[in-house]
């Protein structure tokens, strides 16, 4: 490591430092203000619960569908078409397959993620927050096997069976040069934001934790997170670096 790398490095760690210092007292001071608004925050989400897994649905799930739908009637239509608007028009269906694909798999995670901060065991609307979450989650599941099932309809070539374990090492596998460069490089890229993301929430579990006194399974699960991507990520660069 060169001196320019080294004091670059001792700078940032500075101003992370000075930066955490400054977040962690300012916390402090406005502790009892921070509980107060996160509380009252908690418990109006709950009471709102069964009106957020509609909204959820109409604002993710019809869009994702709405997505499809348009992708779809592309795709049939250039199949009417002479070879070069026919590719034209394929590429065009395919951004709005992968913008469903994409926006039903946030639908899905959103709903993880209301059902985690709206299901309160004991309450009142204990078994319609179950209830409007499982309409969600199979929405979502049958949503992304329709949309690769039709895709599957129209390109032979592609292979795996959505509902399977083994659908991506087999979908990727049935993939051409150029198509799977493309998604071992978004993947590569996806894997370093998660990287820093996962450390950026670990250091901000351990400040709640210091600040609001919460217990260490926080701290505990997103270093579980880190810890998975980087074990796995080593694994596999072992396992393809023997071949």
């Amino acid at each position: 490591m060169n001196k320019k790398t080294f004091f670059k490095m001792a700078l940032l760690m500075c101003i992370g430092g000075v930066i955490g210092g400054v977040v962690s007292v300012g916390l402090f001071f406005m502790n009892d203000e921070f509980g107060y608004v996160f509380k009252n925050i908690g418990d109006f989400i709950i009471n709102v619960s069964p009106f957020l897994y509609p909204a959820l649905l109409i604002l993710m799930f019809l869009p994702a569908v709405y997505l499809f739908t348009k992708g779809k009637k592309m795709l049939v239509e250039s199949k009417t078409l002479d070879e070069d608007d026919m590719d034209e028009l394929e590429k065009e269906s395919g951004k709005y397959l992968d913008m469903s694909i994409a926006v039903n798999g946030v639908y899905m995670l959103l709903n993880f993620l209301l059902l985690g901060a709206t299901i309160q065991k004991g309450s009142d609307t204990y078994f319609i927050v179950l209830f409007m979450f499982l309409i969600n989650a199979i929405l979502a599941s049958g949503m992304e096997i329709v949309v690769v099932r039709f895709i599957q309809k129209n390109d032979d070539r592609i292979k795996g069976d959505p509902t399977s374990f083994k659908f991506h090492k087999d979908f990727v596998a049935s993939c051409d040069e150029a198509e799977q460069y493309k998604i071992y490089k978004s993947g590569y890229e996806a894997f370093q934001f998660s990287r820093i993301f996962t450390f950026v929430m670990i250091l901000v579990s351990i400040l709640f934790k210091l600040v609001f006194d919460t217990d260490a399974f926080p701290v505990v699960l997103t270093c579980s997170i880190g810890l998975a991507q980087v074990i796995s990520a080593n694994v596999y660069n072992f396992k393809y670096a023997n071949r």
